[in-house]
């Protein structure tokens, strides 16, 4: 039971960040596929992410219902819990360290930025 509370807290605690860290992405990524709509890109950036997760999920489930020897059924409970883990922490690097190498060119935030000066000027020209 007690094991059971403090996994309630951890995913607590960790669907609250990532859903904020969601919605920065998700604007990040329509800012940087510009010419693309916001609808098709953040469309495909969540389909995306849900069918990285369904996968994610179908092998954490494999794995951690997988039996294993029954000699060493003691150390692959342990082990199979820590590759689980590893499996999902190591996807969450790789992202982070592919979102380095993402270029950052605001494209529409610079146009919006143009649209705005140009609309103020209209407006003090009346």
């Amino acid at each position: 039971m007690k094991s059971a509370m403090i996994l309630y807290f951890v995913s607590g605690v960790m669907g609250f960040f990532i859903l904020s860290m969601m919605a920065v992405g998700l604007d990040f990524g329509c800012e940087v596929s510009y010419p693309v709509p916001a609808n098709n890109a953040s469309g495909l950036m969540l389909a995306y992410s849900q069918l990285l997760s369904t996968a994610q999920i179908v092998a954490a489930s494999f794995i951690l219902t997988s039996s294993g020897d029954t000699s060493v059924s003691k150390y692959w409970k342990k082990l199979r819990s820590i590759i689980t883990v590893t499996i999902f922490t190591a996807s969450i690097a790789t992202g982070m360290l592919c979102s380095t190498f993402v270029k950052q060119d605001l494209r529409k935030a610079r146009i919006d930025a143009k649209k705005s000066i140009v609309s103020k000027l209209d407006v003090d020209a009346t």
